[in-house]
């Protein structure tokens, strides 16, 4: 397959801007009875955090487009091309998210109404992302499953790790407020486990009615139900151990290194979605 750089793109992408949702919301809501100095304290690593990965998931899509002037000649269709929509979307998220780690680090203060802009334009970047494949010509990329699986993508992994970011300045800090972060990480994680689920019932239900049909433009039926059928057990059996992790960290966020159950957590979790992502681009090409 050649389309590695486009997997390392979306799923950093959708890594850096689940990292600031998480952030947004624990700040908004989880967090919100703290000062503001330990709200900083908390927040700075997964905002830099999330500004390095969609660095490199940036530099990964210049390697897809070989020649980097090609995005701008690609923003003149902005009105015609998702693609367009895509790269001045995925630029304005990564230009709030710069500007929100300067305020953060100068001012040294969360400015809350930046964070939640930077988070909303995340939010529709994966939307913009999404329509790329949903308008392709390949059926199984086509409609609601697409949007589903990447924003549960971008729920999964971002929770693991703005909560990985969070938790330990939280110890340090010897915050009780640690609980509600537990909280929020464990919705945020069950939200996207829910989406990812509805994205591979979408994509089952189009393998088993819309494949033999010829609007099945540029797959074989074999090759389909190949790659489903990784992406649905393999991805699923790492995701369900990841959630076992998360749940254990729950339980035993008390103990001396709590933090190793996130990261394995996380680990486990970007494999499987690595898997997952092979799994629909090959589907397509």
């Amino acid at each position: 397959m050649h389309e590695w750089p486009l997997v390392i793109f979306t799923l950093l992408m959708q890594l850096a801007i689940g990292c600031v949702v998480t952030v947004w919301y624990c700040q908004t809501f989880a967090l919100s009875g703290m000062d503001g100095d330990k709200r900083l304290a908390v927040a700075r690593p997964a905002i830099l955090c999330a500004l390095v990965i969609g660095a490199i998931g940036l530099l990964a899509s210049m390697t897809h487009l070989g020649n980097p002037m090609h995005a701008l000649y690609t923003l003149s269709h902005v009105a015609s091309s998702w693609m367009s929509r895509e790269i001045l979307f995925t630029a304005l998220f990564m230009a709030l998210l710069f500007l929100t780690a300067v305020v953060v680090l100068v001012k040294k203060k969360v400015p809350t109404a930046l964070l939640a802009l930077t988070a909303l334009a995340g939010v529709a970047d994966i939307f913009v992302m999404s329509a790329i494949y949903d308008n392709s010509r390949f059926i199984l990329w086509q409609g609601w499953g697409t949007y589903a699986g990447f924003y549960g993508s971008a729920l999964m992994m971002g929770s693991l790790l703005g909560a990985l970011c969070m938790q330990s300045p939280l110890r340090r800090l010897a915050e009780s407020d640690d609980a509600g972060l537990t909280v929020s990480l464990l919705r945020l994680f069950i939200v996207g486990i829910l989406l990812a689920t509805l994205a591979v019932i979408a994509m089952l239900a189009v393998a088993t009615s819309g494949l033999t049909s010829s609007l099945s433009v540029g797959i074989t039926s074999t090759a389909a139900a190949a790659n489903v059928e990784a992406l649905t057990i393999g991805r699923y059996v790492l995701l369900a151990v990841a959630l076992l992790l998360t749940v254990n960290y729950a339980v035993k966020k008390r103990q001396a290194l709590p933090g190793g159950l996130l990261s394995l957590a996380l680990v486990v979790t970007v494999v499987g979605e690595l898997l997952g992502r092979y799994a629909f681009f090959s589907v397509g090409g």
